[in-house]
C-alpha cells in the first residue's frame, strides 16, 4: 500500500512537471464497444505527427455500472453510487476534465458535478452547442435514444431554452429500437440492427426531423457509415472534437 501511495505520489509530481496538455478521464464501460467508440473518435479527432501528439487519456472503464434505463424506468439499483466511485478514482488520477460516453448517465449530471470540482463535460450540451452554430436554419431535431433517456427527457432539458423541438420514435417504434440496442448491437450484432434503424431514421424524417441526433451511444455503431437524407449528429463524435479542440488550444496558449 506504501509503495502504490509513493509511486502514485511520484506520478502526479512527474505530470505537473512534464506534462503541458490537460488530462482527459472517462467513465466508461455504459457499454465497454461505446467507450472503444469513443476513444476512437478522439484519436481520430487529433491532428498528429507522432505517438505524443495525442492526448493523455485514463479511462475508468466499468460494465457493472447498473442499468441506466432500468433504473429510470423500473426503480432498479442505482448506478450513481458506482458512477461516483469512477469519479472519485479518476480525480485520484489528476485529471483534468471528465467525459461520460453514456446518454442516458447524464440523468446524474447534476448528482456528479456536485461531487468534484472537475469539470465535467456533457455530450448533450456540447451535441446542443453544436446545432445551434452548424445549422441556425432548422427546426426540430429528431432524436434516437434508450427509453430512459427519452422518459428522463434530459435531450428535452438541455434543449429547452433554444428553439428547436425535439421529436421522437412512436410507441411501437421505440420498443422496436430498445429490442435492436439490447438484443443486437450490446451483443455485438451491429450488422443485425442496420436495416430497422435506418427505416426508423426515414420515418422520422418523414415526420418533419431536420437532421437526426443518436442520442444513445450504441445507435452511432449502427449509423456510421449510413446515409438517410438529414444529417445525423453523433454526440459522442461532436464531443470527441470539441475536447479535442478545448485540449489542444489550452495547450498552444502555454
Amino acid at each position: 500500500m506504501k509503495r502504490s501511495k509513493k509511486l502514485l505520489s511520484e506520478w502526479r509530481t512527474l505530470s505537473s512537471e512534464n506534462m503541458k496538455e490537460k488530462t482527459l478521464g472517462i467513465i466508461g464501460g455504459m457499454g465497454p464497444e461505446a467507450t472503444v467508440y469513443f476513444l476512437k473518435k478522439i484519436t481520430k479527432a487529433t491532428h498528429v505527427e507522432k505517438d505524443q501528439d495525442h492526448i493523455h487519456i485514463i479511462i475508468d472503464s466499468n460494465p457493472k455500472i447498473p442499468d441506466r434505463t432500468k433504473y429510470i424506468l423500473e426503480n432498479g439499483p442505482s448506478p450513481l453510487p458506482s458512477l461516483v466511485k469512477s469519479l472519485k478514482q479518476l480525480e485520484c488520477f489528476g485529471v483534468d476534465l471528465i467525459a461520460i460516453p453514456c446518454n442516458a448517465a447524464h440523468y446524474f449530471i447534476d448528482d456528479l458535478r456536485a461531487e468534484t470540482k472537475i469539470e465535467i463535460i456533457s455530450i448533450l450540451e456540447t451535441t446542443r452547442d453544436y446545432i445551434k452554430e452548424e445549422y441556425p436554419e432548422i427546426r426540430n431535431v429528431g432524436l434516437l435514444a434508450t427509453s430512459g433517456t427519452l422518459e428522463s427527457k434530459i435531450y428535452q432539458k438541455t434543449f429547452s431554452n433554444t428553439k428547436y423541438k425535439i421529436l421522437t420514435p412512436k410507441k411501437e417504434e421505440q420498443k422496436k429500437l430498445m429490442e435492436n440496442i439490447y438484443n443486437k448491437i450490446k451483443r455485438g450484432k451491429v450488422g443485425e440492427a442496420q436495416s430497422s434503424i435506418k427505416d426508423l431514421c426515414e420515418r422520422m424524417i418523414k415526420r418533419g426531423s431536420d437532421l437526426i441526433v443518436t442520442g444513445c451511444t450504441e445507435i452511432p455503431l449502427v449509423l456510421e457509415n449510413i446515409q438517410v437524407g438529414v444529417p445525423i449528429i453523433d454526440p459522442m463524435e461532436v464531443t470527441a472534437n470539441y475536447i479535442v479542440r478545448r485540449i489542444k488550444s489550452n495547450s498552444n496558449e502555454k
